[in-house]
């Protein structure tokens, strides 16, 4: 009885320890993506459309390094600020630290002009939010 009790003990941990939860972020077009909690972004037919590491790099859908995310920045390629997120309010500026949008608790997007233009169905990173559209959106 005790070995039967610990292999389902066994599988339940293996079970739970290895599965990925996504969030759906819906666009202002309507376009639905998922965000992995391992940083993997795709569409609703599971392709790959980027990913965010935990090493701050961002890669395309075939896994080539686009940009980074580093400390509050994100770079592109040449290591050139794209823009920042601060993270204490959310908000996102352009590489000219002039504000272009910010993130509110890690599930609604907006821009400038207060625009939700992304709603996520729970929490995400907010800099995974954030490097979506400095290195993925309308690209």
């Amino acid at each position: 009885m005790k070995t039967k009790i610990k292999g389902v003990i066994l599988i339940v941990l293996v079970t739970c320890s290895s599965y990925v939860f996504a969030q759906d972020v819906v666009t202002e077009t309507g376009d639905t993506l998922r965000i992995s909690s391992t940083g993997v972004i795709s569409d609703l037919s599971n392709n790959t459309i980027g990913e965010v590491l935990s090493n701050g790099d961002i890669k395309d859908a075939n896994g080539v390094r686009i940009g980074s995310i580093e400390g509050n920045n994100f770079k592109d390629l040449n290591n050139m600020v794209l823009g920042s997120i601060n993270t204490t309010t959310g908000e996102v500026f352009d590489v000219n630290e002039t504000k272009i949008g910010e993130v509110i608790n890690g599930v609604t997007i907006k821009d400038i002009s207060g625009n939700i233009i992304g709603i996520a169905s729970s929490y995400i990173n907010e800099k995974w939010l954030a490097a979506y559209y400095f290195f993925y959106f309308n690209n």
